[in-house]
């Protein structure tokens, strides 16, 4: 962080890019989640979402790192930022899950 209290750009890169495969990491342990619920099958899904060009490849969290993610929320609580409330319902997902990467992601 700088002098002035606002955040370096790569540190806020660095921070964005966490979030983003965090999110990414959380929505495929959901679907995992819910597909171990109803019988579906995840490989199935992930598989008929990543041919949708909207959103392309998504088992991939390669880089995903889980302190970098926990660094952020840090941020985010200290800067008392409204963006917290988001970011804080992928810590209902199991730490262990987030931290391992789901089952049908390659890390």
């Amino acid at each position: 962080m700088s002098e002035s209290g606002q955040q370096e750009p790569n540190e806020l890169e660095q921070f964005a890019t966490a979030a983003y495969l965090g999110m990414k990491a959380a929505f495929i342990i959901a679907m995992e989640t819910f597909c171990n619920e109803t019988g579906a099958d995840l490989d199935a899904l992930l598989g008929a979402l990543e041919r949708d060009p909207r959103i392309g490849q998504l088992r991939s969290v390669e880089g995903f790192d889980p302190w970098d993610f926990r660094a952020f929320l840090a941020v985010l609580k200290a800067e008392n930022s409204e963006a917290l409330g988001f970011f804080r319902a992928m810590e209902r997902f199991p730490r262990q899950a987030l931290a391992s990467g789901p089952a049908g992601a390659s890390a």
